[in-house]
């Protein structure tokens, strides 16, 4: 069994994974090809097409991109933004609080009141249909 964890994928570090690897060593030239792309000021709709291009012309991740194109283009349609994504974390890390906070109550009302999950979920306003989802995270 082959246990990855997050490595270096730019050119010259990782090369005996790559070797073991052939997607993830087209995917690192794809992913270190847009970024080259990038570093020469084109733009990102810009830089992935000419990446694609590069693949095709060099048989990198050519089945795939055959198949994905146009799900490709589209993942990288559109523009980072920081403060979007600094907003988006800040909300997900309140919803995660306020998930742990409801999951640590059910567990409280279950060992201190002896009752069973749904019961705990029925007392602290849960509805039924979002049962199964708090059950999975007990």
């Amino acid at each position: 069994m082959l246990i990855i964890s997050c490595h270096n994928l730019t050119p010259g570090k990782s090369q005996h994974l790559k070797a073991l690897c052939k997607p993830l060593d087209d995917y690192s030239k794809f992913s270190n090809k847009f970024k080259e792309y990038r570093k020469e000021k084109n733009s990102i709709n810009d830089s992935v097409r000419m990446t694609i291009d590069y693949c095709h012309k060099n048989g990198i991740m050519t089945d795939y991109l055959t198949d994905n194109e146009s799900e490709v283009i589209n993942m990288f349609g559109f523009e980072w933004n920081e403060e979007d994504e600094r907003k988006a974390l800040i909300e997900l890390g309140e919803e995660r609080g306020e998930t742990r906070g409801t999951i640590n109550s059910i567990k409280n009302l279950m060992k201190n009141m002896h009752w069973s999950a749904e019961e705990a979920m029925e007392a602290i306003g849960i509805e039924q249909s979002q049962y199964k989802q708090y059950l999975a995270l007990l």
